[in-house]
């Protein structure tokens, strides 16, 4: 019999394994020089499938996560209202913590590429790491640590999500986007939901993005207030139905968080993990 410790190792497997891989081809992209080549939009959708694609592969095909049980799908109303809700939550703190903005964001890719140019980049950080990563974190992870205890799978499938971007505010962002596609994820039963969610996400990241290259800073803060304020409504709209069918999602409870995070202290992967994490945003940074 396997300890809750053995077990968060096992969860994390696939995320370390994501990790690896995705650093080896971009050392393999450096040494051969390919990264002076290769367009950055390239890059990202090589690694991002290769990196990936793998360790669900092996997810779904490894004897160690058999037997889990299956989400049930939710009445489409349910997935709806989780949808908006999620799309609300995670355009509004894009707003709060100041990570929507020009200045946040310059590229003028939209207008040195053209229209190709842009979708190509829409494809590459947007649909890709929308379905790969909502597949991963969503789709793998979570589903295995909720037959121990949701409350905590929706908190370690976060906290795995957001150590793999760069910068604290986009760790910031990406933590609680995580919870948020987490309960998404329990609600609805199904990772698509989670996948429409951080689609819509990314994909107005970019348009931000390309909107910087050609608009002035101030002549988009009022349209920037209007889209903030819609968001937060359709949030707060969706905000009690959601939450009455995440109270049902969450009846299930066998540990407590302190009980777990401490057996989580105790998992050698998770800390391989955080450290090479860190290590490469120390790197980025440098």
């Amino acid at each position: 019999m396997m300890k809750l410790h053995e077990k968060i190792n096992i969860a994390v497997l696939p995320a370390a394994l994501a990790v690896l891989l995705s650093g080896l081809i971009r050392l393999g992209f450096s040494l051969t020089r390919l990264d002076y080549y290769l367009p950055y939009s390239l890059q990202s959708a090589v690694i991002a499938m290769v990196s990936m694609s793998l360790p669900i592969w092996f997810y779904c095909r490894s004897s160690l996560f058999w037997g889990r049980p299956p989400l049930k799908a939710a009445a489409p109303i349910t997935s709806s209202t989780a949808i908006v809700f999620g799309c609300g939550v995670c355009l509004s703190l894009h707003f709060l913590l100041g990570t929507f903005s020009g200045d946040q964001y310059p590229d003028a890719t939209f207008i040195v590429g053209g229209l190709s140019s842009w979708l190509m980049r829409v494809f590459s950080m947007a649909v890709l790491p929308a379905v790969l990563e909502e597949w991963l974190f969503r789709g793998c992870i979570l589903p295995y640590l909720e037959r121990f205890d949701r409350r905590a799978a929706v908190l370690l499938s976060a906290l795995l999500f957001a150590l793999i971007h760069h910068g604290w505010q986009s760790i910031l962002f990406a933590f609680a986007a995580g919870v948020v596609l987490g309960c998404i994820r329990l609600t609805c039963g199904s990772v698509w939901g989670c996948v429409i969610v951080h689609l819509v996400n990314n994909t107005a990241v970019l348009c931000v993005q390309a909107m910087s290259g050609m608009i002035p800073p101030e002549a988009v803060f009022i349209p920037y207030c209007v889209i903030s304020f819609i968001c937060m409504a359709a949030a707060v709209a969706a905000a009690i139905p959601f939450y009455r069918e995440l109270c049902r999602a969450f009846r299930k409870r066998q540990y407590t968080l302190s009980a777990f995070g401490k057996e989580m202290i105790r998992s050698f992967v998770f800390w391989a993990y955080v450290l090479n994490m860190l290590l490469l945003n120390i790197l980025n940074i440098l």
